[in-house]
């Protein structure tokens, strides 16, 4: 039983953690004038880097 709520607490701590996040992330992006697709953008090219440097 204790380990249902445990659980439970994780699922709750991570889900508002992950909604600070996402409101840090749009708070940034509105500051500086980033839209959906510069963000999209921004994500793939960081990724195309880290799995260049990850093959090389």
């Amino acid at each position: 039983m204790s380990d249902k709520i445990a659980r439970q607490i994780q699922k709750s701590y991570t889900a508002e953690e992950q909604k600070r996040k996402v409101h840090k992330l749009g708070t940034i992006c509105v500051q500086n004038g980033i839209d959906e697709i510069d963000l999209f953008n921004f994500v793939r090219n960081k990724r195309a880097v880290e799995d260049f440097d990850w093959t090389s």
